[in-house]
């Protein structure tokens, strides 16, 4: 009896060992997630990558004011995003920041943001005047996984950007899937950078 005891707690203080291990794995990985959150990945657009099969179907809108959204737009965001990011989502406007609503099968299934490189106070590298920014794509959580967003950009930098232009992204650094579609799409990587005091 006494040796059963004896297995019995060496295995139940094992298990306990093996519990917090894996407790203090899940909150190391966490406390890694939000630290790493805080840098970005400034990526810039070098050429289309003839290999990455485009998706059929996917189309944008631009726009360059909220008084010409249309409400059909307004309303598929604000059924895919929570009401207090909607509270702020259109502010980029105010800083004369282009929206491109995204279309898939003729239905509203995300966004980008831009800005030129004029109007942008702060950001990660010194720009050129008619630079391009992107930011704040969302493609929503239905939609995702089916190349949507790199289908959607390489379209828009083909048609609205400027030949000399230089198209830049930023990415946060624990987005992996984001940063390999990028370099999949034609982007390559620039640095990693502190988070910005004021966003474009």
């Amino acid at each position: 009896m006494n040796e059963v005891l004896k297995k019995a707690k060496v295995i139940g203080l094992f298990l306990i060992n093996v519990k917090c291990g894996v407790i203090i794995k899940i909150f190391m990985s966490r406390i890694k997630r939000v630290v790493t959150y805080r840098e970005h990945i400034v990526m810039r657009f070098v050429k289309e990558n003839p290999s990455l099969n485009q998706l059929t179907g996917v189309t944008y809108k631009k726009y360059l004011s909220s008084a010409e959204l249309p409400i059909d737009v307004i309303k598929s965001i604000s059924s895919n995003i929570d009401a207090n990011n909607m509270a702020s989502i259109f502010l980029p406007f105010q800083k004369g920041s282009i929206f491109y609503a995204v279309y898939f099968s003729n239905q509203v299934v995300g966004y980008w943001w831009c800005n030129e490189g004029r109007s942008i106070e702060n950001w990660y590298i010194p720009l050129e005047k008619d630079d391009v920014v992107f930011f704040s794509a969302v493609v929503f959580l239905k939609w995702r996984g089916r190349r949507i967003s790199p289908t959607v950009l390489t379209d828009i930098i083909k048609k609205e950007v400027k030949a000399n232009s230089q198209v830049y992204l930023d990415i946060e650094t624990w987005n992996k899937s984001a940063e390999s579609a990028w370099e999949r799409a034609g982007f390559v990587k620039i640095g990693k950078f502190p988070p910005l005091s004021r966003m474009i």
